[in-house]
């Protein structure tokens, strides 16, 4: 059958998906570092217990591994047939129609087709139809990152042809969507590049068979933070051309804004088998609200929230605070506080309007089982504050991941930290081989508390890839990263400056192997000093990979 396509009207009007066009920038909340005032008789304490050590199964230090096991999981990823935009649209009262689109959307990105097109006689599509298509197709699929999801044009085409036997002479109308892509100068190779840099990183995070699903979240999310940066001058510009709305920019060039975290924290998330979609709106951390984007994420058949971005606290108000779980598998009650869903911020006159006609249903997220803080973290409150095992878990927290991460609610931390702090100093020192009274301090993000202890002269490496350093006021110098390749050659080595200050203090400072992309086996921490032609102020830290 052959027939000539005619283009009756060019597209009508340019739509914006969502009915807008938002830059997320929301930054992650303030946050300030103490130092913590001790004084503890320590010559009461008795030496170390082996049982304890036993009973708590830590390990030495030269058993300590950033990246855990290497195995490559073999997990079933999650099929797209199971994405949640597209279930939701099922249940939707134009479902039918409107699950059609989405998949005509799908196959035409898929194929870098110019339109994707529906007849409008027989489905009577509208544009409303269209656009909650186009939303769940944005918030469902992350590896299609070379269109541009902000961008779509609408409007109408016909078909004229001449077949005596099957084709009418009139004009059968169709709706048309055309696709805007963005300028790969080789998409085929940059496909591949995704995908095998997406393989590295879920194999850098060091996910096993035998992880929970919870564990696999944990992990990607902390070895995403660490591969990506913030890009502020995209966020800056305002831009939906930007690649820093895209997973394959956090991936690939570990650059990104807010859904560009998100986008490649769900496609990672879909590889070890956990369903993920995206959530939009704003986030107020400062004085004004910005617009800002999130994930939504299924463990146990039970949806959390978590914001990779704003768990990004590295560098941020001046204080290295690291690796945050403040936004990690939280709840709608927790969420609220800050963030706002499908609500973006006018920003002419600064008000909060529907951001998009998403047209299905998010769920609310009640659960509370897999929030960070009732797992590996300590939530503090007026019940458990004094209880025997609260106090264990901070110590044991302390002796072996260097920092305990506290949640306090409800009550005062200060006053929690003055009845307690010789009883959690007991507790450590039962564990570790430390005499006198190591110096602590914290940092705070809201009522998000980071205890943290470093013996004078050490330098100690935690699980989330911080290194901790006590530096003496006096010296200046470098603090040092050196990896190790398989033959016990120099891979590459980073350093951080350390400057002179006012005061003894512990220095707290991210830096994360696998940034070169180089397969390596040994890790090496050391501080060195100008004034001393570079000789280590510290004994040196090895880690076995």
């Amino acid at each position: 059958m052959k027939y000539k396509k005619i283009i009756v009207s060019v597209i009508l009007t340019l739509f914006v998906a969502g009915t807008f066009l938002y830059t997320f920038a929301a930054t992650p909340p303030t946050v300030t570092t103490h130092s913590l005032e001790i004084d503890i008789d320590v010559n009461k304490f008795t030496e170390k217990s082996p049982e304890l050590i036993q009973e708590n199964g830590l390990k030495d230090d030269a058993e300590f591994r950033l990246l855990g096991q290497r195995d490559n999981a073999e997990i079933i990823p999650v099929s797209p047939d199971n994405y949640y935009g597209r279930q939701a649209l099922t249940q939707t009262e134009r479902g039918t129609i409107r699950t059609a689109i989405y998949d005509s959307i799908v196959y035409a990105v898929k194929n870098k087709m110019e339109d994707a097109e529906f007849r409008n006689i027989e489905a009577q599509v509208s544009k409303e139809d269209c656009d909650v298509a186009w939303c769940a197709v944005k918030y469902d699929y992350p590896q299609l990152f070379y269109y541009n999801t902000y961008q779509y044009l609408y409007g109408y085409t016909s078909y004229s042809g001449k077949n005596d036997n099957e084709i009418p002479e009139e004009d059968i109308d169709y709706v048309a969507l055309r696709i805007i892509y963005h300028p790969f100068s080789d998409l085929e190779r940059e496909k591949v590049e995704f995908e095998e840099t997406s393989d590295y990183l879920i194999e850098s995070a060091g996910i096993t068979p035998g992880d929970s699903d919870y564990e696999k979240a944990k992990k990607l999310h902390n070895t995403l933070i660490g591969w990506v940066e913030y890009d502020h001058k995209a966020a800056e510009e305002n831009s939906a051309n930007s690649l820093s709305h895209t997973a394959y920019n956090a991936i690939v060039n570990h650059s990104a804004v807010c859904d560009g975290y998100a986008r490649a924290y769900q496609y990672l998330l879909y590889k070890v088998g956990i369903l993920s979609h995206i959530i939009t709106g704003y986030g107020q951390s400062g004085t004004s609200p910005e617009n800002h984007a999130w994930n939504m994420v299924w463990l146990d058949r039970k949806p959390y929230y978590t914001d990779v971005t704003w768990d990004d606290m590295r560098m941020k108000n001046g204080v290295n605070a690291g690796i945050s779980y403040r936004y990690f598998n939280i709840n709608d009650d927790i969420l609220k506080k800050d963030h706002c869903i499908n609500k973006k911020i006018d920003h002419n006159n600064g008000n909060a309007i529907v951001a998009e006609n998403l047209g299905y249903e998010l769920p609310v997220c009640t659960a509370t089982d897999k929030w960070y803080y009732n797992n590996d973290g300590v939530r503090l409150t007026a019940e458990n504050q004094n209880d025997e095992e609260t106090i264990n878990k901070v110590a044991t927290l302390l002796a072996y991941d260097v920092k305990a991460r506290i949640f306090v609610d409800g009550i005062s931390f200060d006053e929690w930290w003055n009845n307690n702090n010789d009883k959690i100093f007991l507790a450590y020192k039962e564990i570790t081989s430390c005499i006198d009274m190591p110096q602590g301090g914290y940092t705070l993000s809201d009522n998000e508390y980071s205890l943290f202890f470093v013996e004078s002269g050490t330098i100690k490496v935690n699980d989330d890839y911080e290194i901790f350093i006590y530096h003496n006021k006096e010296h200046s110098g470098k603090l040092c990263q050196m990896i190790y390749d398989e033959n016990g050659v120099g891979a590459y080595y980073n350093m951080s400056d350390i400057g002179v200050s006012e005061e003894d203090e512990i220095i707290s400072i991210m830096m994360y192997p696998w940034k070169k992309n180089l397969k390596y086996t040994k890790a090496r921490y050391m501080f060195l000093d100008f004034d001393n032609n570079f000789s280590p102020l510290t004994k040196k830290y090895d880690i076995e990979i």
